[in-house]
């Protein structure tokens, strides 16, 4: 906004009130939304009272949700699709470590032959995850 003082000179304004509102709107919009946009499959874990271990820098994800549907990384396959790529990925990379997360309602059977499956790719290094108990 320019305003024209007595002497002649231009003398200027900025409002940044608007800019600020606008900002603090973003930035409750972001925290809002942030928790909401959290990716992964929806999987209650099993609760154990052991401590937590580092993790291993090459890792894959397997996910088995409660209806014992299979993903890699947030992506939903059959069993064959996943052996297929973990092969892929086994000779991508032979210190590939599978980090298996298992929905605690599922069956030990269920769980038994996700890790056959995995085992038969030739990938020796499977870590199953689990919550902390509080």
């Amino acid at each position: 906004m320019r305003r024209r003082t007595r002497r002649g000179s231009l003398h200027t304004n900025i409002n940044i009130t608007p800019l600020v509102d606008v900002m603090l709107v973003l930035l409750i919009v972001f925290m809002i939304c942030a928790p909401m946009m959290r990716s992964g499959v929806d999987v209650s874990l099993p609760k154990t009272r052991s401590q937590s271990l580092k993790t291993p820098p090459n890792n894959v994800t397997i996910s088995m949700n409660k209806k014992g549907a299979v993903f890699l990384d947030d992506i939903e396959l059959t069993e064959k699709m996943l052996a297929h790529k973990l092969k892929i990925l086994h000779k991508k990379n032979s210190s590939l470590n599978c980090l298996v997360c298992a929905d605690a309602s599922l069956n030990y059977q269920r769980i038994l032959s996700l890790l056959t499956l995995i085992n038969s790719t030739g990938i020796q290094s499977v870590s199953l995850v689990s919550e902390n108990k509080r």
